[in-house]
């Protein structure tokens, strides 16, 4: 029987042997009628109903506001007035004090009347200068949200979703908002990840870099590699050099699944990677990861985490569609038992916040 332990960031587990499977009692329908619903949770249902349809505005007036630079100017000033947002920035006074009024609502600002401030949580990722802004990924996914409406009805009749290719300014700003969407999840990996004793991190599929470049400023004598599709690293070499970190970080164009991996990497990142393929491709991925790896390396996962149900949290829900047909989101429990078929043990959970998680697998001696 294989033991591999499962650990959590606060209690360790050994996997016990599967149970036998045992016998279901069978379910005998009820009948509609005794199981009609009361006033009380007619109404809470309603009130559920109306706030879900009502969803569909949050989107638009932030993109909206940060495109009309009304998220900027909040972020770097405080106590602003409708009035004078309307005057500095050009936009309908009476349109003005409406949205900064819907804004709070969000729980952006907070404030009364005609008069808001930004959260202070909220101003590096609004404020123009930030190296954090949020704007290239905020107007990704207002488009986002517009394809959608236009190919999920479809979608879910006959499986179809039109793809439009992407020319090169198309790939450029995609590959800047999720840059953007990445940012605040660098933080967290890198508090949580040690990586003192590594010396060549290979990032599988990392975009711009921007898990490397954060993982090497953090681990001076950490050295990566990051892997992506050819059109990408002319994008990622100008990130790198951006941060200064040319000498320290290389990056590989062609297919993570065949692109040779160096020799003398010791840790396998897939962040944010996995939801792209079908399982038995992210095992392969894994199993690659594996294989590759020396006694003592480890591959390291931080994607989504469903729960057991796999309709929870809503987050993991919703992205496991707009990975459409060819990708999908998985459950920790997934990512163990691809690392145990990849020989991989001591295998560590970690949440990265409420929708996150990262999944450490060891090679053993």
């Amino acid at each position: 029987m294989d033991r591999r332990r499962i650990v959590d960031t606060d209690k360790v587990t050994v996997n016990p042997a599967t149970p036998e499977p045992q016998e279901q009692p069978v379910k005998t329908p009820v009948p509609l009628t005794q199981t009609a619903p009361s006033a009380d949770e007619m109404e809470r249902a309603y009130d559920l109903l109306q706030e879900l349809e009502w969803s569909f505005a949050q989107l638009p007036i932030l993109h909206a506001a940060s495109e009309a630079g009304l998220l900027g100017l909040l972020a770097v000033e405080d106590d602003v007035t409708a009035s004078h947002a309307s005057e500095t920035l050009g936009l309908h006074p009476v349109a003005t004090v409406k949205v900064l009024r819907a804004l709070a609502a969000m729980g952006l600002l907070y404030g009364a009347e005609e008069t808001f401030s930004m959260c202070h949580g909220f101003r590096p990722l609004f404020d123009p200068g930030s190296h954090i802004h949020h704007a290239d990924g905020g107007r990704h996914l207002f488009h986002l949200s517009q394809m959608w409406a236009r190919e999920l009805p479809g979608w879910l009749r006959t499986g179809e979703w039109t793809k439009t290719p992407r020319d090169a300014d198309a790939q450029a700003r995609f590959v800047a908002s999720m840059r953007a969407l990445a940012y605040g999840m660098t933080g967290r990996l890198a508090e949580a990840l040690e990586l003192d004793s590594s010396a060549h991190l290979v990032d599988l599929g990392g975009g711009l870099g921007t898990y490397a470049i954060e993982l090497c400023l953090r681990n001076p004598a950490l050295r990566a590699t990051v892997i992506d599709q050819e059109a990408v690293i002319p994008h990622t070499k100008r990130e790198i050099q951006r941060h200064g970190l040319s000498h320290r970080v290389s990056a590989l164009g062609g297919d993570y699944f065949h692109v040779p991996l160096p020799e003398d990497m010791d840790v396998a990142l897939f962040a944010n990677v996995l939801h792209q393929e079908q399982p038995d491709g992210a095992a392969a991925l894994i199993a690659r990861a594996g294989a590759a790896l020396p006694a003592g390396g480890r591959a390291v996962v931080v994607d989504f985490a469903l729960d057991e149900s796999r309709a929870s949290p809503p987050m993991g829900t919703f992205f496991a569609i707009n990975m459409r047909l060819f990708g999908d989101t998985y459950t920790p429990g997934d990512y163990r038992d691809w690392m145990t078929a990849a020989g991989l043990g001591d295998v560590t959970r970690t949440p990265l916040g409420p929708n996150k998680v990262m999944v450490v697998g060891h090679k053993p001696a």
